[in-house]
């Protein structure tokens, strides 16, 4: 009986080498799933932004700050985030007014922008937007 014991206290003790997640699945399994789907251009089922993030072994700070550097649409800072010049997190921080900017701006329509230049004036928006392209 003593062996026994020893064998079950063994048992509870070991712990599987192998990941898993909530839902019962394996993590490697999984990620490789999701990258055959994404190659193939197969849709993902529609999923919480953490599981997209577990899915892809991403932190969940990570892909939010990844999301922002998108919506900012600034190639130029995503492409030194990728290449590790600029810390992802910072410039997430530093861009997230911008992108939220853009995300509104195309929300609306010509109206709205309309709208939006008579309320900050013509001159402003010359001043601020227009004059530092040309």
């Amino acid at each position: 009986m003593h062996g026994l014991i020893k064998a079950q206290r063994r048992h509870l003790k070991h712990k599987s080498p192998h990941r898993q997640r909530p839902y019962g699945q394996r993590a490697a399994a999984r990620k490789a799933l999701t990258a055959a789907k994404l190659h193939l251009g197969i849709p993902l089922e529609p999923s919480s932004m953490r599981e997209d993030s577990e899915r892809c072994g991403a932190n969940l700070a990570y892909t939010r700050a990844m999301i922002t550097l998108i919506k900012a649409e600034d190639d130029h800072a995503l492409e030194l985030v990728l290449r590790g010049s600029w810390p992802l997190l910072e410039t997430a921080a530093r861009l997230k007014a911008r992108a939220n900017l853009i995300a509104a701006y195309r929300k609306t329509d010509a109206a709205d922008h309309r709208a939006f230049g008579r309320q900050i004036g013509p001159a402003q928006v010359w001043d601020d937007v227009i004059a530092p392209l040309i």
